[in-house]
């Protein structure tokens, strides 16, 4: 593509009609803080996300490894580690998350979206065109397929840092 043809592409498409500067699929760590950026920079933003807002990290990944690894360095049982791991996430909803989202101006949408069509994002009960998309939908955890592993036998950080 030459550079004209480039720069005529962005201009037809800077003058298309949109519902909004940007749609975030996910709002995890990364979409979450994208999200509140483009806000507060003006831009008008839907984010979409049918779990958690913020990610597995406060719920079932970062906070909870670090406090059995704290609790583990500091000497405590196993049950001491495990009821004060519960008592840092037991909360886990994402109500703060999702508040200080919406506080900066985020439209947030709890459903899953797919990117069909070229800047445009549909979820079960919405479609919204927008400038931008990001795509910040992470990753899950797989448990792998192997002769002779049993199902209980691998863990997924979710089964590691919520057992009792």
């Amino acid at each position: 593509m030459t550079t004209e043809s480039a720069t005529t592409a962005l201009e037809t498409t800077s003058r298309r009609e949109h519902d909004v500067d940007a749609v975030v699929i996910g709002l995890g760590s990364a979409g979450e803080q994208v999200s509140k950026r483009l806000a507060r920079a003006g831009w008008s933003v839907v984010g979409f996300e049918p779990g958690r807002v913020g990610g597995i990290c406060p719920f079932v990944a970062c906070v909870p490894s670090k406090a059995l690894l704290h609790d583990a360095n500091a000497g405590s049982t196993w049950e001491d580690a495990v009821r004060r791991r519960d008592e840092l996430v037991d909360h886990r909803e994402d109500d703060e998350h999702a508040d200080a989202l919406t506080e900066t101006g985020v439209t947030l949408v709890r459903e899953a979206a797919e990117l069909v069509e070229p800047q445009v994002v549909q979820s079960e009960n919405h479609r919204v065109e927008a400038r931008h998309v990001v795509i910040a939908t992470g990753a899950r955890p797989i448990r792998p397929d192997v002769e002779g592993i049993g199902r209980n036998s691998v863990w997924t950080n979710a089964d590691a840092l919520s057992t009792e």
